[in-house]
Order: structure tokens, then sequence, then C-alpha cells
């Protein structure tokens, strides 16, 4: 009997603890079906939100459309900003040099205002000192100095040495020209050194001489022959026919020395040299204008080669002046000695025989 009591007590304790369940259980359940009415309400609340969630998240696919779109346009400005940046960068470092030489060019302002300060100062103080020095006169003075100042200047022009005529002006130039071309002709026809006279046992010098004698002979004559033609022919009127005639006959002999100094030296290219030569004092002896509006090359020349004394001693003998004529005619004189010991040396160099000179290739 215990024990059934005892099963019935555990049977009571289990249903007391059933009811107690059943009641947790029934309070539970009316929880779940207030939390189920709650969920009713939020899917209905869900349901009613789609549409606007929809239509934003079309709204923000055509935005994202949109801002594709606009991306290149957007990279494009971006480049032109980076290359604006790099322009501005460079302007203002040339802002910077511009302003560093403006800043230069104000200091250089401000000390040229002060020296124009005073300059402006030293120019008023010797203006004042001018005006205090500026003299007074009386009316009787004034008068004279009016009338001094009204008079006319009359010049007196004198010649000291006329000549005739324009020929006779240019005359010196065309005939110092005529014995530097006959000298070149002499040296065509004669030739400079004797073959004979180097073959023999003669010295240099008379081997020189001895080729020089005869043109030389020939230069002065046809000095002798144009001083004579120039005088009577051609009527220049020369102030003295001896002084005209001599000199002519010392320009023919110093041209024939010089040309023959050429050709025994170079040879054929010798005349070759001696027509160039000729082109260079033609442009050089200031026969025909002033040698100083040549260029400085033909003025240098001027001073070297010996037709400008020529042309200059054949002026001042036409024409009646004595004033340099002893300096021509030593420069003549000069250029006659250097052209004759030219020709002694072509004559000690033609002593050495050679083959070419044995067997030449072209004989002249």
């Amino acid at each position: 009997m215990s024990k059934f009591a005892a099963g019935l007590a555990r049977l009571a304790a289990g249903a007391q603890r059933s009811a107690a369940g059943a009641a947790d259980l029934a309070a539970g359940a009316t929880k779940a079906a207030d939390g189920t009415s709650a969920l009713a309400t939020g899917a209905d609340q869900l349901a009613d939100g789609i549409p606007a969630v929809s239509a934003g998240i079309h709204q923000s696919a055509a935005g994202a459309l949109a801002l594709a779109t606009k991306l290149p346009a957007l990279t494009s400005g971006a480049s032109k900003v980076s290359t604006g940046s790099a322009s501005l960068a460079t302007g203002a470092y040339q802002a910077a040099g511009g302003a560093s030489r403006l800043a230069d060019g104000l200091d250089q302002l401000d000390s040229g205002a002060t020296r124009l300060a005073s300059g402006a100062q030293d120019l008023g103080d010797g203006l004042r000192e001018g005006v205090a020095k500026i003299p007074s006169y009386t009316d009787t003075e004034k008068k004279q100095l009016a009338a001094a100042a009204s008079a006319p200047v009359l010049a007196d022009a004198v010649r000291l040495n006329p000549v005739k005529n324009n020929g006779s002006g240019l005359a010196p130039y065309f005939a110092a020209l005529a014995l530097w071309v006959g000298s070149m002709a002499i040296y065509l026809l004669l030739r400079p050194l004797s073959a004979r006279a180097l073959a023999s046992s003669a010295s240099a010098t008379r081997v020189a001489l001895a080729g020089y004698l005869p043109g030389a002979l020939l230069g002065a004559l046809q000095g002798i022959a144009l001083a004579l033609l120039l005088q009577y022919a051609v009527g220049i009127s020369a102030a003295s026919v001896g002084a005209l005639i001599a000199l002519a006959a010392l320009a023919g002999l110093t041209f024939t020395a010089m040309n023959q100094a050429l050709v025994a030296l170079f040879g054929t290219p010798g005349r070759f040299l001696a027509v160039i030569l000729a082109g260079l004092q033609l442009t050089s002896a200031g026969g025909t204008y002033a040698v100083q509006t040549a260029p400085e090359i033909f003025q240098w020349l001027h001073g070297v080669l010996p037709l400008t004394y020529a042309v200059d001693a054949f002026r001042h003998v036409i024409a009646g002046s004595g004033l340099g004529v002893g300096h021509d005619v030593v420069v003549l004189l000069l250029w006659l000695a250097g052209g004759l010991c030219v020709s002694v040396l072509a004559a000690r160099r033609q002593r050495t025989w050679t083959l070419a000179r044995l067997h030449p290739r072209v004989a002249v």
C-alpha cells in the first residue's frame, strides 16, 4: 500500500508539473499568436514598401548609367585640369622671374633717377653760370654786331697748282697703267734670263743685269714716248716737261724690273701673277676715286704697291707741285732695286740644273 501511495504521490506531483507546463504552453501559444499577428502586420507593411524599394532601385540604376555616361567627360576635364595646373606652375615660375627682373629694373630706375637729379642740378648750376656770363650790349654795339652778322662772306679761292682740263687729272692714272702693261709685254717677247749666260761662268748679278738691260732700254723708251705724247699730242700741258719725261722713264724702268723678277722667279705663272698684280693696282691706286671709300684691303695695298706712287708723282709733276715727289721717286727706286734683287736670286736658283730643266715638258 505504501508503494501505491508513493506512486500516487509522484503521479500527483507529475500532474501538477503537467498542469504547470500546460499553463506555460498556453502562455507561449498566446505569445506565438501575438507574434504571428505582428508578423502578419510586418508582412503587410513590407509588401506595401516593396514598390517604393523597386522604384528606388530603378532610379539608382538610371543614376549609375548617367554617371557612367559622364565619366569620359569627367576624365577629360581632369586631364585639362592637370594640364592647366602645369601651365599655371610654369606661368608662376615665369612670373617669379619677371618679378625679379622688375625688381632689378626698379633698382636701376631708382639709380638712374638719382643720377638724373644730380645731372639736373649740375645743368641748373651751369645754366645759372652761363646766364651770369652773357654779355650785355649797348644799343650802339647791338647795331654794329647786327651789321657785321648781316654782311655776306665772300670766298676768294686760289688754285695753287691748276691743271688745264679734266684729261690732265686722269692722265697720271692711265699713264702709269700703260707703263705697267707695256712692261708686261716686254717680257712676253724677251727672256728674263739668258740661258747662255746662266751656263757661263758669269756671276748671278751679271746674268740678271744682262736680262734686265734690254728690257730696261725698251721700258725707258716707252716711258719717254708716252711723256712726249701726253705733252704734245694729248695736250696736258705739264708744268715741267723734263720732269715728266724723267718720271715716265723711271716708272718704265721700275715696272720692267718687277716684271722681269716675276717671270724669272716663277716662269710662265709669273706672267699671270703680273696680270693679277695689275688688277690689284688698278683698284688700289686711287686714280679715279678716293681710295678711302674702298675696302680696307685695297687701302692697305694703296700704301704698298708701286703704281700708287707713280700716279701720285705724275699728278704733282703735271700740276707743277713738288710736294711729295721726292718720296714717290724713292719708293719707285726701292721697288726697282727689289725687282733686281729677286732676279739675281732667280739666276742663282737656275744655276742648279735638274732633270725637269734638262727635259722640260713644255718649252716656252
